[in-house]
């Protein structure tokens, strides 16, 4: 074996050595020589032959298209400026507009490009899977959502157990919203509730699941509402009454949601007569005709009644700053005129 080794590589040397020079015709035996092309054409004149088949065009030919092969497929160009591009709004969270540019790059055009394209694309779909349940963790619904219709998206490019992946990962977004629309929900942060509630909903939760959050918002709505009405404050009371009434399938009804506006506009008038009262002992007549205005308003605005010492603090309190009202009342009334004609002057 040795032998036949050392004969191939004599023979491969002798072709090499021989390519390096041209076969010349001589004129008058008609033969091959084996001469350098200058020599041969200086000393016979005779005719310029390109072999036929030298081992050294063979060779050539295959190194080029080993180094072709190699270039073609192991060299990054034009996807190189779009890869870099998805990295950097990969890191900063934006995934769906990393798999809008993962989209619009240039097709791969050999082997590396196609492994680097495939490895970003994972990437991204990682990334995606993780941004789902942090932003629904934190309530951020447009990170959420950006998320899984990122993961939509790149459902075409997955396998099935990517897939599965990525359906767990939006489960899970689904699961913490309704968490956190429980927890916004009991702590009385109604309006962050609600935003929690859409965002399960967007994020293809069923209706099962839906409907028991949907109860547990509307009882923590009815509890806010009627907490608020304890405190006579109007504006939490009527707030936690829409939520609750904006539930599909919403239990509560017109007269329920009246008579607690009634009691909480009760209860707005009775804390309304106490600081009347004290603005008057402590001599501060302004303050307590101010009171006794807006418990005026309040009265107008609801039909609520006082009874009892509430209702006699009451009209003694009127009695006693009856001028002092009138005389706010007509300047309110001067104010908010002139605020008009400004804006009507404005518009014109």
């Amino acid at each position: 074996m040795r032998h036949s080794l050392a004969i191939a590589v004599l023979a491969l040397t002798a072709s090499v050595a021989h390519a390096g020079r041209y076969d010349v015709r001589d004129p008058q035996t008609g033969r091959f020589m084996k001469l350098s092309a200058t020599h041969a054409a200086e000393s016979h004149g005779g005719k310029l032959v390109a072999p036929t088949a030298s081992l050294i065009s063979t060779h050539t030919a295959a190194k080029g298209t080993v180094f072709g092969w190699v270039k073609s497929n192991f060299t990054v160009s034009a996807t190189s400026d779009h890869l870099v591009a998805v990295s950097a709004l990969r890191k900063e969270g934006r995934v769906g507009e990393a798999v809008h540019a993962l989209e619009h790059a240039p097709a791969p055009r050999g082997f590396l490009e196609r492994v680097l394209i495939g490895r970003a694309t994972n990437k991204v779909r990682n990334a995606s899977m993780i941004t789902v349940k942090q932003a629904a963790r934190s309530g951020d619904a447009h990170a959420a959502l950006d998320a899984a219709h990122a993961l939509s998206n790149l459902r075409g490019s997955m396998g099935w157990f990517a897939r599965f992946r990525a359906d767990r990962a939006i489960n899970a977004g689904q699961k913490l919203a309704l968490q956190k629309a429980r927890a916004d929900g009991q702590s009385g942060n109604l309006d962050a509730a609600a935003h929690d509630l859409n965002l399960a909903a967007h994020l293809g939760a069923d209706g099962r699941r839906l409907d028991r959050g949907a109860s547990r918002f509307e009882r923590a709505a009815m509890k806010q509402a009627a907490r608020a009405a304890k405190q006579g404050d109007l504006e939490a009371t009527g707030a936690a009454l829409e939520h609750a009434a904006g539930v599909p399938g919403s239990r509560l009804t017109d007269e329920q949601a009246s008579a607690i506006m009634t009691k909480s506009a009760t209860n707005a008038m009775k804390t309304l007569v106490k600081t009347a009262k004290a603005a008057y002992r402590s001599g501060d007549k302004h303050q307590a005709a101010r009171a006794m205005l807006q418990l005026k308003n309040v009265h107008e605005l609801s039909g609520a009644e006082l009874s009892g010492g509430a209702r006699r603090d009451m009209v003694r309190m009127n009695a006693v700053l009856g001028p002092h009202m009138s005389e706010l009342a007509a300047a309110d009334d001067s104010e908010h005129g002139d605020r008009q004609a400004d804006i009507a002057l404005n518009d014109n």
